[in-house]
């Protein structure tokens, strides 16, 4: 999360700036927020997260990149699918257990890498279905010591213009600086609200089909799949996740409720046989729950 002028040609790259190709082989590395993260003034207009308060959001790497991801639900991971460009297979650490998982990325979502490099608002077109959920391999599954697991919200309207949101990721903490070891999290106000199928009408409107939110908290290089929560104390709930961003002022979000997105979450726990938390009354451990 930062604030810094920068030209307008790298205003809407992809957080995540995953480099070089990925083979189908290479492995993501996901951590999880170490136990001393304590409170760091490096984010404008926020703080650093301590672990007890977020056990579920984890540190994900792609070959030396980085972005965030969510537990939400014993067998269900939640982040971007620009993060698993090249593969659908990653790796991730909580409570000093390894398990390997296996990710699904939405259908609307192409698989081009120019998603992750585009430029130009029109060059967006097909990469605003940002989402990507996973499953451990097996009959494994994400252990519970590592504490509550973080829930989808399922009833109510769409993300709404002027909401108070809470953006939480790994990324850097100045524009163009180091990916943080440790998860930052920090204050927005929604100014936009999505508008699904806007690049179908008019491709130069594909920012459109984004929710776009203004600081002071603003997310930055390494915050790509964080999940965005509601802003009321006691019970927070996932409404979204950040997708993009221009390192200034603005952070451009998925909102997990438009119906193409819910929907196709909805289908993959169907056909993975997993429950999520906020969706399904049978999961467990669930935050709040």
């Amino acid at each position: 999360m930062s604030r810094r002028k920068i030209p307008w040609v790298s205003t809407f790259v992809a957080m995540a700036l995953l480099g070089g190709a990925v083979t189908a082989d290479d492995k993501i590395l996901m951590s999880p927020i170490p136990d001393n993260a304590g409170v760091r003034p490096l984010i404008i207009g926020g703080e650093q997260a301590k672990h007890q308060d977020w056990p579920s959001s984890l540190h994900f790497t792609a070959g030396g990149k980085n972005c965030t991801s969510t537990i939400i639900g014993d067998k269900a991971l939640l982040s971007a699918a620009h993060c698993l460009s090249g593969t659908n297979r990653a790796r991730v650490v909580v409570a000093n257990t390894l398990i390997e998982v296996v990710c699904k990325l939405h259908p609307g979502y192409r698989t081009q890498a120019n998603c992750n490099t585009a430029s130009l608002p029109q060059d967006i077109v097909g990469c605003t279905a940002d989402v990507a959920m996973c499953r451990p391999v097996g009959e494994a599954a994400f252990p519970r010591s590592a504490g509550k697991f973080e829930s989808i919200k399922m009833n109510g309207a769409r993300i709404q213009l002027a909401d108070k949101i809470v953006l939480l990721g790994f990324g850097c903490t100045i524009a163009g600086g180091p990916i943080s070891s440790d998860l930052q999290f920090g204050n927005a106000t929604v100014v936009q609200v999505s508008s699904p199928g806007a690049s179908s009408v008019d491709r130069y409107k594909a920012l459109e089909e984004y929710v776009k939110a203004m600081g002071p908290g603003i997310s930055c290089d390494g915050d790509s799949g964080g999940a965005v929560f509601t802003d009321k104390a006691g019970g927070r709930t996932i409404l979204g996740l950040v997708s993009r961003g221009n390192l200034t002022s603005s952070t451009f979000i998925v909102d997990l409720r438009d119906d193409h997105i819910l929907d196709w979450i909805r289908r993959w726990e169907t056909d993975e046989k997993v429950a999520i938390c906020g969706l399904n009354a049978s999961a467990n451990n669930c935050m709040g729950g």
